[in-house]
């Protein structure tokens, strides 16, 4: 090939890589290049929340993170509702021993399932209101989650005389196994086992009864919730608009508007996904832990295609003390 001809090729190539470059651009950025908002989906739901650590949670003990992590609101149930809750004097009280109701409660809340005759675990509530137990009463606070985990297949009774024994506590592979009927990884969080070896000098095994620390490390660490103890920090929650058994691969971009700025800046960027998004994850879900106390800050969250479609904004915005 002649000198000229290769000069020619080698401009059509580092032109080709211009526009290569220059649309990838537009495809990360494509709010700076003004593309429309032709996705026909957006974020559903987007909302700020500043994670709260309970007065009794020392900063930097080793359960911290994911007892922050499982008092974050939850969707797919109520907007208000979160997997655990702080007592009313805002303590987690981390030794206290939950009883089977409450496994119930808690883990109906994990799945984001509806408790029995809220949502459409059953029609016929006739039959779900103390349709198993002798001793879960209409009465009993935790029966609509009790039934729920019954009628799912999660959970069981006690054949021989007929009772489910809400008041009673339960065991480390009590909870191992009603996570694996749910399809819900069981593993040992980190720290667990070493706390205990550290701390109290004894080897934690499966035998134990479950403390809520426990719980919360367990439920936590294996639904892979974000966690962070980081404070000042906002935790950022949306619904991806689309089935939830059907997988999808759009992309996100999260942009923030500081106190004082003129424009939006671009504060997080996740691609779409090479084989699609997993089934079942439709819950976005963004720490950002880069804000100062005493402004407030303003979110935009785009979803966008590998065509470089993006979708109007959802919006939020938060006051950090």
């Amino acid at each position: 090939m002649s000198r000229r001809r290769l000069l020619k090729f080698g401009i059509v190539v580092v032109f080709v890589l211009i526009l290569g470059a220059g649309g990838l651009l537009a495809y990360r950025q494509g709010k700076f290049f003004g593309k429309a908002e032709t996705l026909g989906v957006a974020p559903v739901n987007l909302t700020a929340v500043l994670p709260s650590i309970a007065d009794d949670v020392v900063q930097n003990y080793w359960a911290e993170k994911y007892i922050v992590a499982v008092g974050l609101p939850l969707y797919g149930y109520k907007l208000d509702t979160t997997i655990m809750n702080n007592y009313s004097d805002s303590t987690f009280r981390a030794d206290v021993q939950p009883k089977r109701d409450v496994l119930a409660v808690y883990l109906i809340r994990a799945a984001r399932l509806a408790p029995c005759c809220v949502g459409n675990v059953t029609t016929d509530c006739s039959i779900c209101k103390n349709r198993t137990f002798n001793d879960v009463s209409a009465d009993n606070w935790a029966w609509p989650y009790i039934d729920a985990m019954v009628e799912h297949g999660y959970m069981s009774g006690y054949a021989v005389d007929n009772t489910f024994r809400p008041s009673e506590t339960f065991k480390i592979s009590v909870l191992k196994k009603v996570l694996f009927n749910m399809g819900i990884a069981n593993a040992y969080p980190p720290g667990l086992q070493e706390h205990y070896t550290n701390e109290h000098k004894i080897t934690l095994t499966d035998d134990f009864i479950v403390t809520r620390e426990m719980m919360a490390a367990f439920l936590a660490y294996n639904l892979k919730l974000p966690g962070e103890s980081d404070y000042p920090s906002v935790y950022l929650q949306w619904l991806f608009p689309i089935d939830p058994n059907a997988g999808f691969d759009f992309g996100y971009e999260i942009w923030r508007f500081d106190p004082g700025a003129t424009d939006w800046s671009l504060l997080y960027v996740q691609d779409p996904p090479e084989q699609g998004m997993e089934v079942g994850s439709d819950l976005g879900m963004f720490y950002d832990k880069s804000v100062a106390g005493g402004k407030t800050y303003s979110y935009n969250v785009y979803l966008f295609n590998r065509d470089g479609d993006y979708s109007a904004p959802a919006t939020v915005s938060i006051s950090v003390p």
